[in-house]
């Protein structure tokens, strides 16, 4: 077959055949009937099964960092890096009120600290946005719900408030940033 192939590379159910053969004879020199799952065809089973082990997912990855942040702030509780690590970590981990309630306990004991008072204002932000979504999926089951539509732009105006407060806040503090000027504007 192999011999026809080269005559003829065009030819794909020739090539079909060749490749079937060549996957039927690695099975058979494998002995692959003979094991009950994949897992008794790896040779190294030692070293798989310490890769599996090793092998995390996101939120165990996510619950491992926060509680190595978490040791280290207990050293060290007034590093605002490590506090927004944590706080980047907890929202990332789909725990935004934990960022939140981090930030604020830190902003509350360094109130001059224009980082956390950046990232607590961006939260809260973030915090109204996640409830605007959650309101607009369940618009999207009851469009003529009233209350929802009500509550819906009340917290609109409440986060463009919010909005026009810290960007107005953060240009008084950097008043030649035009970034941030733009993000007011």
């Amino acid at each position: 077959y192999n011999r026809l192939v080269e005559l003829d590379p065009t030819d794909r159910e020739l090539a079909g055949y060749v490749k079937n053969l060549e996957a039927e004879a690695h099975m058979g020199e494998a002995h692959m009937e003979e094991a009950d799952s994949f897992r008794d065809m790896i040779r190294d089973k030692e070293f798989a099964e310490e890769a599996e082990r090793k092998f995390e997912t996101a939120d165990e990855r996510y619950a491992r960092e926060i509680e190595e942040v978490r040791e280290e702030l207990e050293d060290d509780p007034d590093n605002v890096n490590k506090i927004l690590r944590l706080a980047t970590l907890y929202e990332d981990s789909k725990e935004p009120l934990k960022a939140f309630k981090v930030l604020k306990k830190a902003y509350q004991k360094n109130p001059d600290n224009y980082d956390l008072r950046e990232k607590l204002g961006d939260m809260q932000i973030r915090l109204r946005e996640r409830k605007i979504n959650e309101i607009d999926k369940k618009l999207e089951d009851d469009p003529d719900n009233s209350e929802l539509q009500k509550k819906r732009k009340r917290l609109e105006a409440e986060r463009k408030k919010l909005s026009v407060q810290e960007y107005k806040w953060r240009v008084k503090q950097h008043p030649t940033d035009e970034g941030l000027r733009m993000k007011l504007g």
